[in-house]
Order: C-alpha cells, then structure tokens, then sequence
C-alpha cells in the first residue's frame, strides 16, 4: 500500500499538533503506532529518494536531539513506551520531509507542498478558536503546571479573563508561539500581493485574525511584540540587500543590548512595565533564571561539551537554583521548569557541540536564502526564521519542549536545504 505525500502530512501534523492532547492513554498511543506505521510504509515506498542529499550540519543537530531524548529517558525522565514514541516521531518526520521536499524538486510543487503545511497550521488555530467559543478548552485544574492567572494583555483594554489553555495546545507560550509564527506567514503572504483584498485571501485573513485572537487569550505579550516588529520591518526592502547569513551573528549582540536597555528602561518606567506583567518585571523574572544559568556555565564540566540530556537543567543540578519561583505551577517538579531561552536550554541539553551546530544550521539557512532571492517565497521563510529566533530569546522555540514551533522549525530547515536550483534568469 503506497501512501501518498498529502496523506503523511496531514498526519505528521496530527501526530504533532492533536495527538498529544488526546486525554485516552489507549486512543493516544493507537493514534501514534497508527503514524509510526504510516511513516514507515511511506519511507519504504519511496526509496528511489536520496534521503542524505543533505546538508551534514542538519542532520548532525536532529541526531544530537535523538541522542538528548535518549539520555533523558536513562536519567529516568521517560518511560520506555513514551521514550519509544518520542524517539519515532523525531526519527520519522525529518526523514519524512526530505522526502517530501526532494522527491520533486521543481520550485512550485514545493511551494504548493510548504503552503499545505501552513494551510493545515491555519484550520487547527480555526479549529481551536471554534471549540473555544463552544466553551470546549482545557479546564486549569487538568493543567498542573499551569497556575490560574489574569489575561495581563487583555487588562489593557478593561476586560478581566483568565489566561486561556486552548484544547489541541500544549501550553500558553507554546501555543501563543504558534500562533503568531502561522499569523505571520499568513501577514506575509498577504503582503506581498498586489491585490491585498481578493477573495483567495479570505482564509488568509480569517487565521490571520483568529492566530491575533489566540495572542491575546494566551497572554503571550512577547509574541505580539515580536509578530508586529517582523511585520513592520519586513517592509523596509532595503534591509534584504545586506547578507542575511550575517544576522545570525548579529542577533545574541541584539539580545545583549535589548537586556541592556530593559535594565536600564526597568528602573526608570517600572510603573508602566508593571502594566504588561504579573510580576512587575516586563519579562516576568526570567532575567533571574537567566543569570542562575550563566552563572553555572562558568564553573566548567565536561557535561557542557554535549550537554547533560533531556531537561538537562534539572539533570545538571543547576534548575534548583531557582525551582522555588516555580513551586506554586510544576508542584510535583518545580526544578523541570525551563531556562526560557532556546539557546541557553540547549547548552544544558546537547551542549556546547550542539549549539554551535544549530548555530552553523541558522548561518547556512540564511546563506542559502540569501543566495536564492530570486525565489520570492524564501524571503517569506527569512523573516519566519527571524521570527522564531527573536521568540527564543525570552521563550523556548527551536527546542522539543516547544512542539509545535520545533516542528515548524524542522519543516523550514529541510525545505531551505533541499533547495535545487534550476536555470535563473537574470533581468
């Protein structure tokens, strides 16, 4: 039985995106052997495809992440099945999507293949919206590891609502996250139409405002901040004529001298920060975390080199440093709580090894869309990467504890580095 590419990518994103919010352990597990045996038989039905025509530093960082689920489950932090599962699914979905993305390289079935994915992103925040306003969400006291607090967004315009946990997502950040990085792809799109209201935008502009909506319910502030700086910025067209690949290394310098502005802009405008926040700090304690995190980086081990495995924060001893702010939220296991921020989790998790190669993988992304202009949808991809990069500063993004904002992240490396050029024509 030959299964057909639409087929194992709709599946891919339930496995992702809806599976893991089955409330049945049975139906849940059915669900991903269902995938698991999908996968495969898909692989083996396409074997005519080069599956390792592929950039070495990108399969390096998915292996470090499959070596990091590993240790994790012999540090105890998995049981076998649930390790089994895990493994599967970030073992299957990158082979998977070489697949899809190599087997007909021709530049508009990619793109209608990358648009799909995106579409489907868009109908499950409908899908979500929808079984929201049917009063079908997740209830806080099934959440343990989220406490009940205020919307501090919807606070500035005098509505009182509690933080929602939408039914197929896996967190308030996480979610949010998600959101606005489909929310944005969709902005984009529209953007660069020339006719902005046609009627094949319609569903363009429904995720557009239903992923706006979703920010606002899940509190997600940064996201909102990040989305609308990346809309504003991507239509300066001049900035795409300096080499891209170079952001990356200008990027941790910007976080730098954002932290030092927010200390700075902190004691002085800490009555209007106090407004966005539940804590009064605009960035809700997290420079705390992260001063904990450096501070036991510069004790040297030689764990730091590939990292100390799943929840590696915890497995290094360090997260106890500050698991207290987390007592009343992880209750069973405050030291699980991350270091929000994708690339200081990452030292803990795959190590210094591992950073430099997701690091080497962001350059050659960049490098490669710079490269390839003339292919005007990757200039949509930059500004998504851009995206996911400045969320992980303040969050977790290109990380596996962010599901869905990982796979996505997957999907647009492997798409960027299987790209083949064909025959260009210059003007």
């Amino acid at each position: 039985m030959k299964i057909k590419e639409r087929y194992i990518i709709i599946f891919s994103i339930i496995q992702i995106l809806i599976t893991p919010h089955i409330r049945n352990d049975i139906v849940r597990n059915i669900f991903s052997l269902f995938f698991i045996l999908s996968g495969i038989m898909f692989l083996l039905s396409n074997k005519n495809v080069r599956l390792f025509k592929i950039d070495k530093k990108l399969l390096l960082f998915i292996l470090l992440i499959i070596i990091m689920i590993i240790r994790g489950a012999i540090n105890g932090y998995f049981e076998f099945l649930t390790m089994f599962l895990f493994l599967s699914n970030w073992t299957l979905i990158p082979l998977i999507l070489i697949h899809v993305f190599t087997k007909n390289n021709k530049q508009n079935l990619r793109k209608k293949k990358l648009f799909l994915f995106f579409n489907l992103f868009g109908l499950i925040i409908i899908l979500n919206i929808l079984l929201y306003f049917l009063n079908i969400k997740v209830h806080h006291s099934l959440i343990g590891a989220y406490g009940n607090y205020s919307n501090t967004f919807a606070q500035l315009f005098n509505i009182n609502i509690q933080r929602t946990i939408f039914y197929f997502a896996s967190g308030y950040q996480s979610y949010g996250m998600f959101a606005g990085l489909t929310s944005l792809f969709f902005i984009l799109k529209v953007l660069s139409n020339n006719k902005i209201f046609k009627m094949t935008n319609l569903f363009s502009f429904i995720v557009i405002l239903s992923g706006i909506f979703t920010i606002i319910l899940t509190d997600t502030r940064g996201t909102f901040f990040f989305l609308l700086l990346i809309v504003v910025f991507s239509q300066f067209k001049f900035l795409r004529k300096f080499k891209s690949e170079y952001l990356i290394i200008f990027l941790p310098i910007l976080a730098v001298v954002f932290l030092v502005f927010y200390s700075i802009a902190l004691q002085y405008f800490s009555n209007i920060f106090s407004q966005f926040s539940r804590s009064g700090t605009i960035i809700t304690g997290r420079e705390y975390i992260w001063l904990k995190s450096i501070e036991f980086l510069f004790d040297p081990k030689v764990n730091q080199l590939l990292g100390y495995g799943y929840f590696g924060q915890a497995a290094s001893g360090m997260s106890y440093s500050y698991s207290w702010m987390f007592n009343t939220w992880l209750t069973d296991h405050p030291e699980y709580a991350s270091v929000h921020n994708f690339f200081l989790q990452h030292i803990y998790d795959i190590g210094y090894i591992g950073i430099i190669t997701l690091q080497l993988v962001l350059f050659k992304s960049f490098k490669i869309i710079n490269s390839n202009r003339d292919i005007e949808y990757l200039n949509i991809i930059f500004y998504l990467i851009i995206f996911i990069v400045l969320s992980g500063t303040t969050d977790l993004s290109i990380n596996v504890y962010n599901q869905p904002v990982f796979f996505v992240s997957i999907v647009l490396f492997v798409f960027i580095f299987t790209i083949k050029r064909e025959v260009k024509f210059y003007v």
